[in-house]
């Protein structure tokens, strides 16, 4: 579905939204409740839209896309991304008109724009499916890091959890010790131990169904005890000798 990434705020100019890698998801620009560009799943052309009372680009190229447009903007913009992976990867810079804020007392610098990245924490895990934080953060020029009072606040995106996808964890049989022999004499015992399917996420094991393992040879769950203290089995059938008998001799 869409996800809100950020905003363009009213008066914006020399605004640009970009992709920074390959991706399969679609940035999309809506106002209040309607969609202006690429909404209800309906992506359009490369080409020109007016949109907030100015023209804007809309560009996709193989996998990566870019917004962008000269302003100004008559209404705020919302940032959304119709989300088809998990990795969300994006920028967006604009530029706002000197002006001074007399509660802060800051002056903005008429050759510099400010605008609102993403700071992306590393996977929660190192193995499997796991979650990373994406955190707003104020950038000059998009090249180094402005207190936020620099950004419009407005347009300050919120904390994001999204899901990340590490290399998959490590599957494996493991097996149980051998349990007490059953049975009175050695060739006739036997003995059993446990074998699971087991998967180690974050160096802690979990047992996962034995079909996980099918393509591991399964070692052995039974076997004939070993132990020299049972006593032979005795064999159902022997030979068994009668009284012996008197011999005639004919001459």
């Amino acid at each position: 579905g869409y996800v809100e990434a950020g905003m363009l705020p009213n008066g914006s100019r020399n605004f640009k939204v970009e992709e920074l890698s390959n991706s399969p998801n679609f940035l999309a620009l809506k106002s209040g409740d309607r969609f202006h560009l690429n909404g209800n799943y309906t992506i359009r052309d490369n080409d020109l839209y007016e949109i907030g009372g100015t023209m804007i680009s809309y560009e996709r190229n193989g996998k990566r896309e870019r917004i962008q447009g000269t302003g100004p903007l008559n209404d705020d913009l919302d940032i959304m991304i119709l989300v088809l992976d998990k990795e969300v990867n994006i920028e967006y810079t604009y530029f706002m008109p000197n002006s001074i804020n007399s509660t802060n007392s800051i002056i903005e610098e008429v050759n510099s724009t400010f605008n609102w990245a993403w700071s992306v924490s590393g996977c929660s895990v190192s193995c499997g499916s796991g979650q990373q934080t994406l955190r707003p953060l104020c950038k000059k020029n998009n090249l180094t890091t402005a207190d936020d009072r620099y950004c419009t606040e407005k347009s300050k995106p919120s904390v994001k959890i999204v899901s990340c996808e590490e290399k998959s964890c490590p599957i494996n049989w493991k097996t149980g010790k051998w349990q007490s022999c059953v049975g009175s004499c050695a060739s006739m015992a036997y003995q059993r131990r446990s074998v699971v399917c087991t998967k180690r996420i974050n160096n802690v094991l979990h047992a996962v169904p034995p079909d996980v393992c099918a393509h591991l040879v399964k070692p052995t769950v039974i076997q004939t005890c070993t132990e020299k203290s049972l006593p032979s089995c005795k064999s159902d059938y022997q030979w068994k000798t009668g009284p012996w008998i008197g011999v005639g001799f004919f001459g």
